[in-house]
């Protein structure tokens, strides 16, 4: 086909979401008799087109994934041909890893976060060299701060005041600098005032923290107790010399062995002094929580019939109905797995509601939050490998977890009011602890580490914190501990009205975006358009990612980077400029 016209798009932020978006767009292209030549236009700040920061190539070996081999079920890219184009096809992850599952008891494999990001990068590569060739795509490491639309056109500015334009315009940009907490300013000045203490308020990248501790400061707080703050304390571990030894390979058991010029200590603490709780060891112990087929259509046909009235809705009480229900049926399943119980059925049920909504239960089928840490990082252990009775509070996370994909397809789009999708996604996160889990290996180092004496949980659960000159004090019903370096381990979350990077503020002000909800992110349709404050406005304005969290359920899964979200958004770039519709913002059923 002859093409003379030229139509660009955009894509500012070039991590997997980026990535995704690319390929998509060239499948629907070249399979919808196109009259126009594509030219993409991609913006990607740190160079690291594909993976993006998250993934680098160069971190750590000590950042780890919590999806394992297995999981990581990213598809193939199929083979694109479109003119004198020919893009060959990308093997899945599992294929380019050499994975191969070769019995349920085999030890899950998790891997470095590095090696994803490989490729990720190797995945974008292959497709960026063939259409560079022919003068279909540019790439930027340029960061756009500023973004108009006007004569059908977008014009983009970056941070070095160079002028892009483009027809389409899609953002696929990850996590976003936002503003620090009263608490992290508060100790930016305390700090600022005391040369001998030190503050750190951003994990990542670990590289750059773990060269910013002081060497003569050798009491570190952690502010966080999640994925962050393990990473962070097994690079610790490592870069002051120590070294841990697996005891036991099945349970994954370790002795730490610290430097012996290692005087340092680790004081980690939370609002809630909670540990996160590990995944099953193998696929044999996992499937232990996965529901049956049966059990997946009942919950889909449930949440079908729950949200026909979406705009009716007005509590997350549904979904705890209709989860509680699978995860009670998988639970008696279990049988004698459990820990022991004479309860039936029905009480069951009621136990599984009351702690999902409540987050705790005086239930003895529960794991009591009034054990310390150790006690039920011990226990949760013991339930990953099947070697000690499993708790309801363990099966509700790990059943959850399975169900995500299901709850992502039948919760996104739906038009639930404000209040009750910022409810849902609270209730998902609180569960996060549960159903976001570490390797099992990760939760035996915290537990070596803890024995070796290098670190200390005296004061984990949410301390009153005193700023002095000596340091920040620690103190907790149980113990005092001061320290002398403090790392913020807390990840920021997706709310956009707390986003500082000038792109999205200039976006907010120029009501080319709005928010769902002042704890949320952006409103987009099924197709990715962003809604605009004037309802009448529509501008071929997308954003595809985690700052659409509200209108998209599971915006933090690597798996939901390469699914029908991408396609829905190419399916309309293509239409769009090839003149086919001039429908912007469609809110069709999600595909499901």
């Amino acid at each position: 086909m002859n093409r003379t016209l030229v139509k660009k798009v955009a894509i500012i932020g070039c991590g997997p979401r980026g990535l995704s978006a690319l390929e998509s767009l060239y499948k629907f292209y070249v399979s919808n008799g196109t009259n126009y030549k594509l030219k993409i236009i991609v913006f990607e700040r740190t160079g690291n087109f594909g993976n993006g920061q998250v993934y680098d190539q160069n971190q750590t070996s000590y950042n780890w994934l919590n999806l394992s081999e297995r999981g990581l079920t990213i598809p193939e890219r199929e083979a694109i041909v479109v003119d004198d184009i020919n893009i060959d096809g990308f093997p899945s992850f599992q294929t380019w890893a050499k994975y191969e599952h070769t019995s349920d008891k085999s030890i899950d494999v998790f891997p470095q976060r590095a090696t994803l990001g490989n490729y990720l990068n190797e995945r974008f590569q292959s497709i960026k060299t063939v259409i560079e060739n022919n003068g279909s795509i540019e790439t930027y490491t340029s960061l756009i701060t500023s973004l108009k639309y006007s004569n059908s056109k977008f014009e983009l500015i970056s941070d070095e005041d160079d002028s892009f334009t483009a027809d389409e315009v899609v953002l696929t940009i990850g996590h976003q600098p936002t503003y620090n907490s009263a608490q992290i300013n508060k100790w930016k000045n305390f700090v600022s005032q005391n040369s001998n203490l030190s503050l750190i308020t951003e994990t990542y990248p670990i590289e750059s923290t773990l060269e910013s501790i002081p060497q003569d400061n050798n009491e570190i707080g952690l502010r966080g107790f999640g994925l962050a703050m393990i990473d962070l304390s097994r690079s610790i571990a490592h870069y002051f010399g120590g070294h841990f030894e697996i005891i036991d390979e099945f349970t994954q058991k370790m002795k730490f062995h610290p430097s012996k010029n290692s005087f340092y200590k680790i004081f980690p603490f939370s609002l809630n002094g909670l540990p996160m709780a590990p995944k099953p060891i193998n696929k044999k112990v996992d499937d232990l929580f996965l529901p049956t087929t049966q059990h997946f259509n009942i919950l889909k046909a449930n949440l079908e019939s729950a949200t026909l009235n979406a705009k009716q809705i007005q509590s997350e009480s549904f979904l705890i109905d209709v989860m509680a229900q699978v995860i009670t049926s998988v639970f008696i399943g279990l049988k004698d797995k459990t820990v022991k119980h004479s309860y039936n059925s029905e009480e069951i049920l009621a136990i599984t509601k009351s702690w999902i909504s409540e987050g705790t239960s005086s239930s003895e089928i529960c794991l009591s939050e009034n054990l310390n840490p150790v006690a039920i990082m011990t226990e949760y252990a013991g339930m990953a490998t099947n070697t000690l009775p499993i708790s309801l509070d363990y099966c509700i996370g790990q059943v959850w977890r399975h169900c995500h994909p299901t709850l992502y397809k039948q919760l996104s789009y739906k038009e639930f009011s404000e209040d009750v999708m910022s409810k849902i996604i609270g209730l998902d996160n609180k569960l996060k602890r549960l159903t976001f889990g570490p390797p099992l290996a990760s939760i035996q180092q915290l537990l070596a580490m803890i024995e070796s004496g290098v670190m200390n949980l005296k004061i984990v659960d949410d301390p009153d914190i005193l700023c002095t000159e000596k340091g920040w004090h620690l103190d907790s019903e149980d113990d005092t501990a001061v320290v002398t370096t403090m790392i913020n381990t807390v990840l920021d979350p997706p709310k956009v009205l707390e986003v500082k990077s000038n792109l999205v503020t200039q976006l907010l002000n120029d009501d080319y975006i709005k928010p769902i909800h002042s704890e949320l992110g952006i409103e987009t349709y099924v197709d990715g358009i962003v809604a605009l404050s004037d309802t009448d406005k529509k501008i071929p304005l997308a954003l595809l990612g985690r700052l659409a969290k509200g209108t998209l359920f599971g915006v933090d899964a690597i798996l939901e980077c390469f699914n029908q979200r991408s396609d829905n958004w190419a399916k309309g770039v293509v239409k769009r400029l090839n003149n086919v519709t001039e429908v912007v913002g469609d809110k069709p059923e999600p595909t499901v």
